[in-house]
């Protein structure tokens, strides 16, 4: 019951931080969203990148603070339409035995549009499993 608390909390903090859409950074960055006491993840964030010309990077890491059976990350690419985000793309990465995940990918997106990136990151070892969530500021591409 506590975790979903945790989870609860955790996502209603995100939810309630969320930047103003007026930035137009060529980068942006995050740190995760974290609960008061992880147990396993210490520490995850995403990126993205406005390479120009409608081309984009969006990166990200998950880490533990030991080797845990699986540490994973999900990049969820966003964008903005009246007033809501909506998830364009979500890619996954996930390795066992390691207490670090990077991923990324280098993409064409439509131009006109804000995007963000949404990653969430989790860690799984024995009978504990633990999730966070990071967002980038909304970037956009002409």
């Amino acid at each position: 019951m506590r975790k979903w608390l945790i989870v609860f909390l955790s996502l209603l903090l995100l939810l309630s931080s969320l930047t103003a859409l007026g930035a137009t950074n060529q980068v942006t960055s995050s740190e995760m969203v974290q609960p008061y006491a992880y147990q396993l993840i210490a520490d995850g964030g995403c990126q993205l990148s406005n390479n120009g010309n409608g081309n984009i990077s969006i990166s990200g890491d998950t880490s533990t603070y030991y080797p845990v059976t699986e540490v994973g990350l999900t990049l969820n690419l966003q964008y903005l339409s009246n007033g809501n985000w909506y998830t364009l793309q979500s890619y996954s990465y996930t390795a066992n035995n390691t207490s670090y995940k990077p991923g990324g990918q280098k993409l064409s997106v439509s131009r006109g549009y804000y995007y963000r990136v949404l990653a969430e990151h989790t860690a799984y070892n024995g009978s504990t499993y633990e999730t966070g969530f990071s967002y980038t500021e909304a970037v956009y591409v002409q």
